[in-house]
């Protein structure tokens, strides 16, 4: 099993944010919003927004969108997809569930199951405009 490479100092992280890490064996239950990196190697069950990247390791497991500027997929992951930055799948990524994104890259071995938007950049939405439909949506939620 390949280790990803986990950047452990603050200065490597996007915008001075250090990244955020859920370990193998733990399980988190609920939504994470953040401003770096995250890089998951347990379980969430939840929405995922992170103006960084979001990387699902080799075992763990994701039951819920995400939305990031970028997403690396080597686990298992039950629903939708969005990153401007583009969508990446390791050989060992299983996705249940649509995405979109302007870029897209998908090794032999992995397993997409679900509809798929991929176009040019500038047709896409950018990840502070899906942000804030997301916070809206949750918003209205909860006042309705």
């Amino acid at each position: 099993m390949a280790k990803d490479p986990i950047p452990l100092r603050r200065d490597q992280a996007p915008n001075d944010v250090a990244p955020s890490v859920i370990a193998r064996g733990m399980t988190v239950h609920g939504d994470l919003k953040g401003e770096g990196d995250l890089w998951l190697y347990g379980r969430v069950v939840g929405k995922v927004s992170a103006r960084g990247s979001v990387h699902v390791g080799e075992g763990a497991s994701l039951q819920g969108e995400i939305t990031a500027g970028r997403i690396v997929i080597g686990g298992q992951v039950v629903g939708n997809l969005s990153a401007p930055g583009g969508i990446t799948f390791l050989p060992t990524g299983d996705l249940e569930g649509d995405l979109r994104t302007p870029r897209l890259s998908v090794a032999e071995g992995a397993r997409l199951n679900g509809h798929v938007a991929a176009g040019r950049v500038d047709q896409m939405a950018s990840i502070e405009e899906v942000v804030r439909r997301e916070e809206a949506r949750a918003y209205l939620r909860e006042a309705g």
